[in-house]
């Protein structure tokens, strides 16, 4: 909505703002919840074999939804086809997971139980604002983008709130100058709360709307206790906290009563998007030493997919201000809120695609006397006993930097060359093709330039394309397409939701490959 005047924001300030905690009764959900807590917790080591792992994160991923996304339990967009078709390969499973497959018998039967009515939070909206006026603004917050435009094209065909001027936004937008008569969002409390996956306590800290209700089931455990909002001295505002619990309407008996019904507290639920992360083997950083392997996190994007990121290499990110550019930054400082470049189709490295196309009739064979040096490299690596074997050797020829990392990265394909002319000099010499030193090094040096020049062909296909409009989008959905003329591909400018805090020991085939959860 716009920018009000002083007045409103003073009145906001003045009168404090109401936070009001509504919980919604729904016994299926609950049963669900705690069935599908039980099966994880039955499974136990088995919950690595077989279709168990992507079940299991499927399952938890439509928990998740159905507890924040105020669509029909039904809806394709939450109980996917991959849901069901793995819900179906678990129940043919019965001889190999007799108890487990009981368990997920259960589940099934309640899932598909499920009423195929509007969901409780877009009902309860609805009996809201059937009398109120055309001045009412509000905003219903979604804490991710991946079915927010589904929940619009869902109030729009249904017609809903058309008196009133609505929005539907994620919480990152509450961070500019917006304000709103009320603000509903979806899911409970500690999903916008400070924690090591996000930071949006800010959206009640420092409100955007004169009335913040949080939509949460009952069966979830919460424990809130507010400090104050405007926590700035001398000007601390204590919260208003109101709760109120709406009961379930049942317009037929229900045939779930006796089984247990335990609460979920939010470790269980575990709404972080790492609980989502099918596989992986987890690592204290160190604790490999296979060459091709990379101690990465994994960086979750807000459109359900995420990557594998080599934290001692670099990524491409976007900065809006003052002007639109391309920033190559070390993965270590990757964010939640920073929009990454990523190819979407075609080959995987978006720089390099522009690159070549900058390079012409001279890329082939440029990439190839690259790729000769690096081979040649490679081979005489892996005849060494260790890492540490290499850096003698390398040290020996004249290298200073010479380390378990730095020979890493210069291995990679996805590497040029080192800064300095000298190490450059002693990997020649520790591979044998010294007499080829100035040839590659020059090479290297054209590709670099060309990979400087493609960061800014991208950067002014990117100011080209941004327009106020595609800007509110970007902000909403999280998402930006880039075509890229003369290529056969696609960039995507996508924000990051999540980095995990665990890292992972990933292949070098699987860093920096776009997956899908």
């Amino acid at each position: 909505m716009d920018i009000p005047d002083i007045e409103y924001i003073t009145d906001l300030y003045k009168n404090r703002a109401e936070l009001n905690l509504i919980r919604f009764e729904n016994h299926k959900l609950s049963i669900l919840s705690s069935s599908i807590s039980q099966l994880i917790a039955g499974l136990g080591e088995e919950k690595s074999l077989s279709f168990w792992p992507e079940l299991i994160s499927f399952l938890k991923r439509y928990r998740y939804e159905v507890a924040t996304t105020p669509l029909p339990f039904t809806s394709e967009l939450l109980l996917t086809d991959n849901l069901l078709s793995l819900l179906n390969k678990g129940l043919e499973s019965q001889l190999e997971f007799p108890e487990s497959v009981h368990q997920l018998n259960l589940i099934n039967e309640l899932i598909h139980d499920l009423p195929v009515e509007d969901h409780p939070f877009m009902e309860w909206l609805k009996t809201q604002y059937l009398n109120k006026t055309h001045e009412t603004s509000i905003a219903i917050c979604i804490p991710h983008t991946r079915n927010l435009y589904g929940v619009e094209q869902f109030i729009e065909k249904k017609n809903l709130f058309q008196d009133i001027k609505y929005e539907i936004i994620n919480p990152r937008q509450l961070k500019k100058s917006v304000f709103y008569d009320q603000i509903f969002f979806c899911g409970s409390i500690h999903l916008f709360s400070e924690n090591q996956y996000t930071d949006y306590e800010y959206v009640w800290r420092s409100p955007r709307g004169r009335q913040l209700y949080f939509l949460s089931f009952s069966w979830i455990k919460e424990e809130f206790n507010p400090e104050p909002v405007f926590n700035v001295e001398p000007n601390r505002l204590p919260v208003t906290v109101k709760t109120e619990t709406v009961t379930e309407k049942l317009i037929f008996e229900d045939v779930t009563p006796a089984l247990q019904n335990t609460e979920t507290t939010i470790e269980d639920l575990n709404f972080s998007p790492v609980s989502f992360l099918p596989g992986g083997s987890k690592c204290r950083t160190g604790c490999h030493s296979d060459i091709t392997e990379y101690e990465c996190k994994a960086v979750f994007l807000d459109d359900g997919s995420f990557i594998y990121k080599d934290m001692e290499s670099y990524s491409q990110v976007v900065r809006f201000d003052p002007e639109t550019k391309v920033e190559k930054v070390p993965n270590k400082t990757l964010r939640s809120g920073m929009p990454l470049i990523v190819r979407t189709e075609g080959s995987d490295d978006s720089i390099s695609a522009v690159a070549d196309m900058l390079l012409g009739t001279r890329a082939a064979l440029m990439r190839q006397m690259q790729d000769d040096w690096k081979i040649c490299f490679r081979k005489k690596v892996f005849s060494c006993e260790d890492l540490s074997a290499v850096g003698e050797e390398l040290i020996r020829f004249g290298s200073q930097i010479a380390n378990d990392t730095n020979i890493r990265n210069w291995i990679r394909s996805d590497t040029i060359k080192p800064n300095d002319f000298n190490e450059f000099k002693a990997i020649m010499e520790f591979s044998g093709i010294s007499e080829k030193t100035d040839l590659y090094w020059k090479n290297a040096q054209q590709i670099s330039i060309m990979h400087k020049k493609a960061g800014k062909k991208i950067s002014k296909l990117l100011r080209s394309k941004i327009t106020t409009t595609v800007m509110n989008d970007f902000y909403r959905y999280g998402r930006m397409e880039v075509d890229l003329p003369g290529i056969s591909g696609k960039l995507s400018v996508i924000n990051i939701e999540a980095v995990s805090s665990d890292y992972f020991i990933i292949g070098a085939t699987h860093v920096d490959k776009l997956k899908y959860i």
